[in-house]
């Protein structure tokens, strides 16, 4: 993962094609520090409150998902509508804790597929994600 810092920034977004804005910096220095991680809009709406910056849900949102479209960042549905991101690019699969609410990275050589389903007529397979729920044993 490219580690993202004052001197790379507006290289980094030029090159995904994507406008420096200041709300951006302060969301690239959060995600992009050269760590994988998972959050939702809300865990890092909280993280930039504690940082005393100003950045409202809405431009969070818009910004992740505007990163997902990029392919910058993975997008991940799970039970109940939840959505999390994910900054590990790499093909890799995910538990989720339904207890905690956390993902855990799977390698993607942890998880053997023998046989998917071809693409619908027209479109092409762009990714296969296995999210495995867990829960508390008994």
């Amino acid at each position: 993962m490219e580690k993202i810092t004052n001197n790379n920034f507006v290289t980094f977004l030029k090159r995904n094609h994507l406008k420096p804005t200041l709300q951006r910096f302060t969301l690239v220095k959060l995600l992009f520090d050269g760590k994988n991680k998972h959050f939702t809009a809300e865990d890092l709406y909280e993280k930039v409150k504690l940082k005393k910056n100003k950045i409202s849900l809405a431009t969070i949102y818009n910004t992740l998902h505007s990163f997902v479209e990029k392919k910058l960042l993975k997008q991940v549905s799970i039970k109940d509508g939840k959505t999390i991101f994910c900054t590990n690019m790499s093909s890799h699969h995910h538990f989720f804790n339904s207890v905690t609410g956390k993902l855990i990275d799977i390698p993607r050589n942890k998880i053997k597929l023998k046989k998917i389903p071809n693409a619908p007529e027209g479109l092409k397979i762009d990714s296969v994600d296995v999210v495995i729920n867990l829960t508390k044993k008994n």
